[in-house]
């Protein structure tokens, strides 16, 4: 997988993981996922061009997941220091108005409340629970739930 320095999803994990101590695969991408709903709901576009893969577990960003994989948490490591900063405002403004009613979720219930969100129900349909599958969530429908009554009700719900 390419990795560039000027990625977008690659800045944001850096960013999560330096300033909120985001030291998980699993959390990371949950938050991810959430914060993404969360600014199309907000700002009625992408927070990056990466679509999510509807896993097992919930929602994953493979660029993020294979970045974190093979060079780990170390943000002071070469391949992270390399990947640049955030340099938007608004972008962390948006960041620090959000993340933390996801930081304070355990990572059992923040998996479970993205099992929740139709865009991953949809991408899974057919599937067995427990079957692996690579199957990417349709941004169409991403797009829908992000503005739709059932997310503003599972925010409202769980938050």
């Amino acid at each position: 997988m390419n990795f560039k320095k000027d990625d977008k999803v690659l800045k944001l994990v850096k960013y999560i993981g330096k300033n909120y101590d985001v030291q998980s695969q699993v959390k990371m991408q949950k938050i991810l996922y959430f914060l993404s709903l969360d600014f199309y709901r907000k700002y009625n576009r992408f927070l990056f061009d990466n679509s999510f893969q509807a896993w097992i577990y919930g929602p994953v960003q493979p660029k993020a997941f294979s970045a974190l994989k093979k060079h780990g948490f170390n943000f002071t490591s070469d391949f992270w220091i390399d990947v640049d900063e955030i340099g938007s405002v608004q972008l962390k403004e948006f960041v620090a108005m959000n993340i933390n009613k996801y930081l304070k979720i355990n990572l059992y219930d923040l998996s479970e409340l993205s099992h929740k969100t139709t865009p991953w129900i949809e991408a899974r349909k057919g599937l067995d629970y427990d079957q692996i599958a690579l199957r990417w969530i349709n941004k169409d429908e991403f797009r829908k739930y992000a503005k739709s009554n059932d997310y503003h009700q599972l925010q409202k719900l769980s938050f």
